[in-house]
């Protein structure tokens, strides 16, 4: 059988570990060359990066494949594509998938849509936990430039995209995690956020550090 990881996720990153610790062979798909970046050279782990569609998902697969899907618990898209790929070639699909944790003293919302029109009903800077892919959606928000503090991968391409949606230098916080609850309370403190917005990213995406330094 031949296993395939779709990965971006700590849990890929030590699945990955665990197959190369007990001599089974995978090939490991990324879709950033941060992602690569962080995947140490493992015996019998093969590394490609860059994003695919599924038709190229589909060309790769065959009915004795195994199929991980290890990415990111909101990369809807990508997970959409696998499940659809590995249907028409026949290949087994599992789905790694982080559980969530519970919350107190958070004010729920849908989608990015509904944190947008819920910040311009809110004063107060901002500390934006949620990355770059859907920063665009937060130049919606009044006064983005000076109320939004968001932090993203330290990567040239995303430093660029920030700059670009016309975020100044000043309010970039580009850093690589996992925080600390004080790390996260440092940042807070600095920035003078009143609001800091993120996704349930489960245990190993920080959540309950965030939660407790707001």
């Amino acid at each position: 059988m031949k296993l395939m990881i779709f990965s971006g996720t700590t849990e890929g990153h030590d699945l990955c570990r665990f197959l190369s610790k007990n001599n089974v062979q995978a090939e490991v798909f990324v879709a950033t060359e941060y992602g690569a970046a962080v995947m140490e050279p493992m015996a019998g782990i093969t590394v490609h990066e860059g994003r695919l569609d599924e038709r190229e998902m589909e060309k790769r697969l065959t009915s004795d494949t195994l199929l991980i899907d290890a990415t990111h618990p909101y990369a809807a898209a990508v997970t959409d594509n696998l499940r659809a790929a590995c249907a028409k070639s026949g290949a087994r699909y599992e789905r790694l998938l982080r559980p969530a944790l519970p919350y107190q003293n958070c004010e729920i919302v849908l989608d990015t849509a509904a944190a947008v029109d819920w910040l311009n009903a809110h004063p107060g800077k901002v500390l934006l936990t949620t990355g770059s892919k859907e920063l665009e959606a937060y130049t919606a928000v009044q006064d983005f430039q000076t109320r939004l503090f968001p932090r993203v991968l330290p990567t040239a391409s995303v430093l660029e995209k920030c700059a670009a949606l016309g975020f100044p230098g000043a309010h970039i916080i580009a850093m690589q995690g996992p925080f600390s609850q004080a790390m996260n309370a440092a940042l807070l403190r600095e920035t003078g956020a009143k609001i800091l917005v993120t996704k349930d990213t489960g245990v190993s995406g920080g959540f309950a550090e965030k939660v407790a330094a707001a």
